[in-house]
This record gives C-alpha cells, structure tokens and sequence, in this order.
C-alpha cells in the first residue's frame, strides 16, 4: 500500500514548526543557458567576471547551414538517432546529414530516427512516465527522455568547447552553473522532466536550474536596445501624447552620430527590422535620463520620455512599474505580468498563454499546399485517386531537401509578412512536388487554386507560387486572433490595472503582423520589440542565473496539497472512501489536504503551510510516499476530483527500529526557485529528504 495514504493531524501551528527551507549557492566561474525550442534551440554563456563589469556581455553560439549558408543564433530543433538508436546529430547537421542519407539510400534511412520540434508534446501534459515515447518523422520511436536529453548533450558539450576555446585552462562541469529554459504555462511533471533529462544529459542537478522563459526574457529587455512606432521629430515636439504609430515619412535611424549623440557615450549598435525605428531601454511614466551636455533631462513627462528615446539614451524602469512580457514562440504563446518592487521583481498575475505560436501559422500554409496538390477530380469516378495529402506527405518522405528548401523559403516569406506589402509573394515550388503527383495521379491534373476561397489571388507561374498578401495574411489569421482573445481577457482584470507596457519577444516577435495586432488591439499600450526578440529568452537565462534571487514573489498557478485520510463524515465523505483503523476509527481516504492555492501570492525562498502528519497506516520497510496533486480549482475536497492530477511525490525512508506511529512527519512546499520542492522530515530524528515536484517515473 502506498505509504501516502496517512491520517492528517496537526499538532502544532504553522508558524511553531521549523521552516526548513534553504538556498545552496556555489561557486560559479560561468554561467550557461541552454533553450531547446519548438523550432530553433541555441545556448549562450557569460564568465562571471565580465558579469559583473557588463552584464550584457553574453557569447551566443553562431549556426552554419553547409548546404543554404545560413548563419543564425539559434538551429532547427531536430535530433537524428542512427540505425542502432545512438545520438548521431543535431540541428542544421541533422537536417543535412538526413536529408543526404533519404537521397543516397532510403532503405537504409528507414532505420535512422529523425525528431522534429517535439517540444510540444510537453505541452499540457501532465501524464508523463518512463513509457512516454516520441515518434520520428519515418514512424520510429524512443523514449521521449532518451530524445530530450541527447538534445541537451550536443548542446551541453558544444558549449564546454567552446568555452574551453576562450579560456587557457580546462572548465569543468562543476565550474559552471547551467541554465535550462521552460515556458512558464509547463505543467509541474513537464518542469520536473526537463530537470531528469539534463541530469541524463550529464548535468548534474543540484547545479541545474530552471528559468520561466517569460521572466528570463524580461530580464534581457531590461539591458538592451528596443523598437519603437515610427516617430517623426515633429510629432514629439507638438504633440507627444499623439499617437504616431502609423506617421506617414517616417524615417529609418541611421548610425550617423550627431554632436549630442558624441556627448552621451557609447551607443549600441543595433540592427533595425521591417523600417520601424529602434531606441535602447525600456520607457516607463518616471523617467530616470542621463545628461545631455551637462544639462538634466526634464522628469516626469511623457514629451521628455519620447524625446529621451528619440534622441537613443537608455532609460531604465523604476520601482512600481508594471509591464507585461509575451515570449512569442514557435509553438506556444507564454505570458507573464510583472512590477518592479525596488531592484526585484514580482509576479502579479499568474503565468498564462496557448499553443498559438508561429507553427499555427506553418500549419495553415501547409494546409494550403495540401489542397494545391489535390487533384481534380470533376466528373471523375475513379477511387484509386490519391488525394492532395497523401501526395504531400509522400514528396516530404522521399524528397527531404526539396521539403526543406521550400519551408525555408516560407519562413523567410513569414517572418517579412507586412499588412502594407503590396508586392505578391512568390515562393518556388520543387519540381519533384509536380513529380510526385504525377507518379500518384498519372492522366489527371492538379486542381487550380479555387478562386472563391482566396479571391483569385493565388496562381502559379512557371515553377513559382505567387500569392497576394492578403492570402498570406489568412494563414496568420487564428493564432492572431486568440492571442488578442486570450490579451483582452488579461487586461480585464484588476491586477493588471496600470499595466501599459507590453514586451514582445520570441522568435514569432519578429513577425510585423503579430506586432501590428497587439498594437491595434490595445492602441493605449506601448509594445516594446528587442532587436535580439529571438535570443532574448536564451541571454535572460545566463542573467538569471547570475541572479537567481531577483525576483522575490510568484504566483502559484495551481492548488497544490497532499493525499492523506481525515476522520470519517457521514453527511460528507461517500462511502467507498471509509476505512476503519485498527482502533476501530473511521477515516475517509483520498482527501486533498491544501498547502497552497491556486493565484495564492507566493514568497520566493519561503516554505508555504507546513503540516505535521502521523502514519495510519502500517508500514514495515519504513517507506513513506507522500502524493502532492495538483488542480487549478481553488478549493478541491478529493483527490479524485476530476482536473486533479498527480504533481509528484516526496519519498521519506525512516528505518524500521525508528518507526514510531505516534510521532509527526512534516511536509512543506517550498517556492525556492522556478520549480517547487516538496520537503517531508521526520520529527522524531531530523531526517529530511526533498524532491522537485514533477511525476516522470
């Protein structure tokens, strides 16, 4: 019997039992983060020396596609496993060594085990076990914890080399402090799985830690150069409170420094994108500004902000400053709302977020090619046509680097995807494409692009498919709008009252379209874009873990409490929950027994209720398992309710002599960090054990 089944009794109060709670710091030469993403994954790391001089001072790893020379900071999220199930490469490499293995010998490539932005199957889940498995592109499987941590072990090595490479002596592991990234909106198992793959990928735990991709993003932003709306000069000295987003002539920031620039300092040198103009720092109501020529900057206005901005000075955020980060991704939306509480931060209303990132987006244009691939089939009786996704999925398996090719070519089309793009998009299609259906339909033809569905602006000419705007537009349409949906409803509540500024970021961030919606929708909001939105989530983490205190308090998404047995009430407790003692006492199993609420305000490094429990059970290994639960409902009676799902368990071996029935055994929640650890000590000799919440036996 599971040794969590244990008869509640506090003895003492809360506040008279010992808090237990401890944070362990050790030495770190350096710090690395490693983000392994939907779509792109990289890592970044920082010596602790140069941290302190210059915070922002980060070594991010460039990428090299061989085959499309493509430099970028981060790669495909793609993991290849050879014939005998072993790592054999990640990344861009992956891709390319795959793709030649399916041209040269697609037998052979049937027993390779290629992985595509499986991230997503962490998504929502909070059913994870040793049996779960993930499924290759070519039907295969592996464990999904064999899949994540061979990810993380190209990363981990790659970045011992090259920080080896920068050092004259040899780092170890211990001389690192590591970093892994998870979306805020991860359910506490699909937290607590990251952590055991990084300890298989050869991390060792107690120097791991976890930061919320929101707040590490939030973190960076603090640091560097930001976008802006198009501001004329003219506009900021009539009217500073106009807004100006869409000002016609607007002019693009150029790196000419004039004399009032040479007095302020070092500028950053910034790359702007899509002709919006781009300014450092973050804007907040009161503003701190350097001086310009030995003469302050006005305080406090609006007019004195923007042209701080204008003129590219830094301005930081001051204490009380709310503002809300959207971690745009490839595969989720992630969302947190902070304030700046002195040199902290606090969260003020729980993480939240969807599954609506920039894969959506993928998905519907490959939904478009679906049915530009499907026959015509008018008038025809013939059952042995194949239809257009068969035909689509048969060109990705056989013809790898054609596939490739053309997703990259509509990633690049995405990501420059504007609401004033007059131009047509044009997109080349492989002609093994064309081939493939031929092979699958001889005699018929492909069905023209229905006109009454995209208005007749879709065609193809020659080997290109050009596509007007606005059918490119559609395919943005669903995650644009559930995620104003999902903003709107944030916005409504009370805690968010003061709110006004957004911080956009992700690799989805760079999208023109997804900037122009949020703007739209909330025209009162200044939205802020790093020019490095698609590393900020990865360089936030090397800050966090440089300062892993800095914020001070979360709040809980969950009501988390343990299983135990309360006496038995008959007018309450259904029957097939009773169970009689061996005293003859009547208890009501599976009670869910509160620690912690969900949106409870939760203190960073502080134990939450701390409970003393006694066994009702016998136990004769001296095993006890307490079972933490979980459930977004506030105030849940049964464990068995539906929504509550088992969190994890904290395991507290008392040897046999030392059993004692009528001694406590204390169990509280300590939020020390991004990950929630559940400690269980016995009272009768000290002994103590403690896990990370998250079930992934």
């Amino acid at each position: 019997m599971e040794g969590g089944n244990l008869g509640y009794k506090q003895t003492r109060a809360d506040s008279d039992l010992p808090k237990t709670a401890s944070t362990t710091h050790f030495y770190t030469f350096l710090v690395a983060a490693i983000d392994i993403g939907t779509t792109y994954s990289g890592y970044a790391f920082s010596f602790s020396h140069d941290f302190k001089e210059n915070p922002t001072k980060i070594s991010v790893k460039h990428w090299l596609s061989s085959t499309s020379n493509l430099v970028s900071e981060k790669t495909p999220t793609c993991v290849l496993f050879d014939q005998n199930d072993e790592p054999h490469a990640f990344g861009y490499e992956a891709e390319e060594v795959f793709t030649e293995i399916s041209q040269e010998d697609p037998e052979e490539a049937k027993k390779w085990s290629m992985f595509r932005r499986f991230k997503m199957q962490l998504y929502n889940n909070v059913q994870i076990n040793k049996d779960f498995r993930l499924v290759a592109t070519n039907g295969n499987t592996l464990p999904a914890s064999t899949v994540f941590a061979a990810s993380i072990r190209f990363m981990k090595d790659a970045i011992l080399e090259d920080c080896n490479n920068q050092c004259s002596g040899m780092i170890k592991m211990d001389d690192i402090a590591w970093v892994l990234t998870v979306p805020a909106i991860w359910s506490d198992p699909a937290k607590k799985f990251m952590r055991v793959a990084a300890e298989k990928a050869g991390i060792n735990s107690r120097r791991l830690t976890l930061a919320l991709e929101p707040e590490a993003a939030a973190l960076f932003v603090r640091h560097i150069p930001c976008e802006k709306p198009k501001i004329e000069a003219k506009d900021l000295c009539n009217d500073a409170d106009k807004d100006v987003s869409s000002a016609p002539n607007s002019r693009r920031m150029t790196n000419k420094v004039t004399n009032i620039e040479k007095s302020i300092g070092p500028r950053y040198d910034v790359a702007t994108s899509g002709g919006d103009d781009v300014t450092p720092g973050i804007e907040h109501s009161n503003v701190e500004v350097q001086t310009i020529q030995g003469t302050p900057a006005r305080h406090g206005t609006m007019e004195s902000e923007q042209n701080s901005l204008q003129k590219g000075m830094i301005v930081k955020m001051g204490s009380d400053v709310k503002y809300m980060v959207i971690d745009a991704g490839g595969g989720t939306i992630d969302i947190a709302v902070h304030e700046m509480k002195g040199d902290r931060i606090r969260e003020i209303y729980m993480a939240s977020g969807g599954n609506w990132g920039g894969t959506d987006v993928d998905e519907a244009f490959r939904e478009f090619l679906v049915e530009l691939v499907s026959p015509n089939v008018t008038g025809l009786k013939d059952e042995s046509v194949v239809e257009g996704r068969q035909i689509l999925e048969k060109f990705e398996r056989d013809f790898g680097d054609d596939d490739l090719d053309l997703k990259r070519d509509f990633e690049v089309k995405k990501r420059g995807m504007k609401e004033a793009l007059k131009s047509k998009i044009r997109i080349k299609i492989p002609p093994s494409l064309v081939d493939t259906f031929g092979e699958l339909n001889p005699n018929i033809k492909m069905k023209e692009i229905d006109p009454k569905q995209f208005g007749g602006r879709a065609q193809i000419v020659r080997d290109k498919l050009h596509i007007d705007p606005p059918v490119v537009s559609s395919f943005f349409q669903e995650p644009l709008g559930r995620i104003v949906e999902h903003l709107e409803l944030i916005f409504s509540k009370p805690e968010l009252e003061g709110t006004d500024k957004i911080l956009l970021v992700g690799g989805f961030a760079r999208s023109p379209l997804l900037v122009s919606a949020i703007k739209k929708a909330f025209p009162e909001k200044v939205v802020i874009v790093p020019t490095e939105a698609e590393v900020a989530v990865l360089k936030g983490a090397v800050l966090f873990g440089h300062n892993p205190d800095i914020f001070c308090e979360r709040i809980s998404r969950y009501t988390y409490g343990v299983r135990c047995e309360g006496q038995f009430i008959e007018e309450i407790h259904p029957q097939e929950f009773k169970y009689v003692d061996r005293k003859g006492i009547e208890w009501c199993h599976n009670l869910f027994d509160i620690h912690v609420k969900a949106g409870d305000i939760i203190r960073i490094g502080e134990p939450q209720a701390i409970r003393a429990y006694q066994p009702s059970t016998f136990v004769t290994d001296g095993v006890f398992n307490f079972s933490v639960f979980a459930t977004k409902t506030e105030s849940p009676m049964f464990v068995t309710e539906n929504g509550v799902h088992k969190a994890g368990q904290v395991t507290l071996k008392i040897p046999p002599e030392d059993v004692d029935y009528d001694s406590d055994i204390i169990v509280s929640f300590t939020f020390s960090g991004t990950e929630i650890k559940a400690v269980a000590q016995y009272a009768k000799t000290g002994l103590k054990e403690q896990s990370y919440i998250g079930y992934c036996e």
